[in-house]
């Protein structure tokens, strides 16, 4: 028998859990992990029936960063004259292109469902800036927060410069990433790096995830798209793009249905999400 996927995969209703597998490394990342993820996020992106999206991790951490073996790696190759990073096929480059893990962050702000993190143990480098591409952060009160790349002479590059400040202030993420302090899932509820507390939060996600799974799926996509938005854009020209999406919406079967449920009080049978309406980007 071979070895278990490091990424495992479950679909029920519409509810997508993927679970990074590698729980006797605290689910690091290495290279087929950062590559399982690409895949199957991209995968994802076109996939009509999916609904939500949970992001956790096995065994005792969520995601404790890039594997202590690939900064050994990236060492010997320094030390033999070699950039770990850099163009393919050009002497003396590197062996990587860069930009793999910006790509796992990137798909997931992309994706036109929602995407929860479930967080407990570790969220270290990596495994944090992967939780703050996700949409809503649930944790556990003792989990362990932090971006760590100034340990190892580096910044993150997974979007942790960009994303943390819009979440607790300049002020707050620069003290973080330069010093690579620790914050746990109590005080990082507090500073608004994670969205709520909670004992059990893949339960947690389960449960919510099965409330949004019982709203249109257009509407949830739509909001999703006009709150990623808002980051780049004005509040008159936000504005513009929900009136953009409402005028297209209203009157759709997935609205229509909705509103029939309701008013006829029991659950809306939805078809699967428009590829009809407005693009508003994000």
């Amino acid at each position: 028998m071979g070895e278990d996927p490091v990424l495992l995969t479950a679909r029920v209703d519409g509810i997508i859990e993927l679970t990074l597998n590698r729980p006797a490394r605290l689910n690091a990342l290495d290279e087929e992990l950062f590559d399982s993820l690409v895949s199957a996020l991209t995968a994802l992106l076109d996939d009509q029936d999916a609904r939500v999206i949970i992001l956790t991790g096995a065994g005792r951490a969520f995601c404790a960063g890039l594997d202590l073996e690939t900064f050994r790696t990236f060492a010997a190759e320094a030390d033999a004259g070699e950039r770990p990073f850099g163009s393919p096929g050009e002497v003396g480059t590197g062996k990587r292109e860069p930009g793999r893990g910006r790509r796992v962050v990137q798909t997931l702000r992309k994706m036109p469902v929602p995407v929860i993190a479930a967080i407990h143990g570790a969220a270290i480098g990596g495994g944090c800036q992967i939780a703050l591409g996700c949409d809503i952060r649930l944790a556990t009160a003792d989990a362990k927060l932090a971006l760590r790349e100034a340990d190892y002479g580096m910044s993150p590059d997974m979007g942790g410069t960009q994303l943390l400040p819009r979440l607790i202030g300049s002020d707050r993420a620069l003290e973080m990433i330069v010093t690579g302090r620790i914050v746990s899932g109590a005080e990082a509820a507090t500073l608004g790096l994670v969205t709520r507390v909670c004992d059990d939060p893949l339960s947690e996600a389960r449960r919510l995830a099965a409330e949004i799974v019982a709203r249109s799926p257009d509407a949830v996509d739509g909001s999703k798209r006009l709150v990623r938005l808002s980051d780049s854009v004005t509040v008159e020209a936000g504005m513009d793009a929900e009136l953009q999406f409402m005028s297209r919406n209203i009157g759709s079967a997935n609205q229509s249905e909705a509103a029939r449920a309701r008013l006829e009080q029991r659950s809306a049978a939805f078809v699967a999400r428009s590829t009809e309406l407005p693009d508003i980007g994000f």
